[in-house]
C-alpha cells in the first residue's frame, strides 16, 4: 500500500472565510505602501521643480516649508509602510501556514495504516537511512515523535506492521522529507 499526503487542501467555505478574515490585515499590508508612494512622488516633483509664489496670503518660503514638511511626513509613512510590507507574510507563506493548520487537525484523527510485507521492508530501510543521515538515534527520533525507542527499532527492523498515520506524518516532518521518501523503493 502506498501512502501519500494529498496536496489538495480541503476546507469548508466558512473555515476559509474565518482564516482569510484572520489574515486580512497581513494581506492588505503587502500593498499599503502604494498610497504613500503616490503622494510622495508628486510632492518631491513639486519641491524640486516649482518656484513658489505668494499663495493664499502665505509667503513663498512658508509654502515651500509646508510642502517640505508634508513630504517628510509622507516619506516617513512610506518607509513605515514598506517595512510593514516586508515583515508581513507572503501569500505562499500564508498558504503553507494554512496547510500546516489543516494537516495538524488531520493528524489528530486516529488512522492505522496496515502495511504489506513489501511496504514494511521499504519503510524499514528508508526510515533507518533517513534517521541516520539526520544524525538522530532511535531514542531521539522516538522522543520527538512520541514513540518509544523500541517502536522505532521495530519499524526499522520491519517487525512493526501497523503504524498510525499521525506518527508517519510526524516522523516525515522530523526527518524533513516527503511521505513518498519513506515508501520509495531504491
Amino acid at each position: 500500500m502506498y501512502v501519500e499526503i494529498p496536496t489538495i487542501l480541503q476546507i469548508s467555505e466558512e473555515k476559509l472565510k474565518n482564516w482569510l478574515q484572520k489574515h486580512k490585515k497581513q494581506l492588505e499590508s503587502k500593498r499599503a505602501w502604494h498610497t504613500p508612494l503616490a503622494l510622495f512622488t508628486p510632492l518631491m516633483i513639486i519641491i524640486l521643480t516649482s518656484s513658489f509664489k505668494n499663495t493664499l496670503g502665505f509667503e513663498p518660503n512658508h509654502v515651500r516649508i509646508f510642502f517640505i514638511v508634508f513630504t517628510l511626513v509622507t516619506c516617513g509613512w512610506l518607509i513605515m509602510s514598506i517595512c510593514n510590507s516586508l515583515k508581513s507574510k507572503s501569500m505562499y507563506e500564508m498558504i503553507i501556514e494554512l496547510k500546516k493548520e489543516l494537516q495538524e487537525k488531520e493528524i489528530d484523527k486516529k488512522v492505522e495504516i496496515p502495511l504489506g510485507i513489501k511496504e514494511v521492508l521499504v519503510l524499514a530501510q528508508n526510515l533507518k537511512r533517513h534517521r541516520q543521515s539526520k544524525g538522530l538515534t532511535q531514542k531521539e527520533l522516538g522522543l520527538k515523535v512520541g514513540l518509544t525507542k523500541d517502536t522505532i527499532s521495530m519499524l526499522e527492523l520491519g517487525k512493526q506492521e501497523n503504524i498510525g498515520l499521525k506518527y508517519l506524518i510526524m516522523i516525515r516532518r522530523e526527518l524533513g522529507i516527503g511521505m513518498e521518501k519513506l515508501f520509495e523503493k531504491n
